[in-house]
């Protein structure tokens, strides 16, 4: 009992090492991407200085979630403000965004969004950096696919909670997987392919908004991942 209290409890400090070495890494990282992002911000403004092409003013969005997540976790620049928002319009965004990515790769990305507002209070930023990580996820899953490759995102109302589900039509995952998804460094990404951090973050940005992130057992097969939020009260 007390040799396999002593593992575990070496496995919990060094992962609390690897996440210490990592906060270090990922700051100074943050720090040198804020000059060329602005750079590159104030030469995208400079192209459209009339504000008329659209595919500017999307890069310029997207450039803004960047300085956005730059700001949350370098810890400098102004906060993030938190309000209350739809979230169709985060989620929305996040299946814009991958879908050159899903017929790049012959997959069929599908939207089905709540017909009405969900209003929700926190961070629109977190919302999309949640659902991008959860719909890159799911393209993952369905790229080593010969047919089938399909990923749909719904939103929709359950009792007084705001849903996002994202599936795929992949190989799904194994119980014992399922259960520890959403730690720190756990993946079933190949090497080179991922750090087992992006659920880790996704979940932890959840429940910073009362919410809950999990991991269903698909009826038809595939992957399924919902997340539920706490509805905005109506002023």
């Amino acid at each position: 009992m007390k040799d396999a209290l002593s593992q575990e409890e070496a496995a919990m400090l060094e992962e609390t090492a690897r996440l210490a070495e990592l906060g270090l890494l990922t700051a100074s990282l943050l720090h040198e991407l804020r000059q060329p992002l602005f750079a590159v911000k104030a030469l995208a403004q400079l192209l459209d200085r009339d504000g008329q092409d659209p595919r500017t003013a999307m890069m310029l969005e997207h450039l803004s979630h960047i300085e956005d997540l730059v700001s949350q976790y370098g810890g400098f620049g102004r906060p993030v403000a938190e309000a209350c928002f739809d979230l169709n319009a985060p989620v929305g965004e996040a299946a814009t965004m991958m879908l050159h990515r899903a017929e790049l790769m012959g997959a069929e990305l599908k939207s089905d969004l709540f017909d009405g507002e969900l209003r929700v209070n926190g961070r629109s930023s977190a919302a999309l950096q949640v659902a991008v990580n959860l719909i890159q996820n799911a393209l993952d899953a369905v790229e080593e696919g010969d047919a089938g490759r399909i990923v749909r995102v719904r939103t929709s109302v359950l009792g007084q909670s705001a849903v996002v589900e994202v599936s795929d039509s992949g190989p799904g995952l194994a119980v014992e997987v399922r259960q520890r998804l959403g730690q720190p460094f756990v993946t079933t990404k190949p090497p080179g392919r991922g750090t087992g951090l992006g659920l880790y973050i996704a979940q932890k940005l959840v429940r910073e908004h009362g919410g809950e992130l999990t991991f269903p057992t698909p009826l038809d097969g595939g992957t399924l991942v919902r997340v539920c939020l706490p509805l905005a009260l109506a002023s």
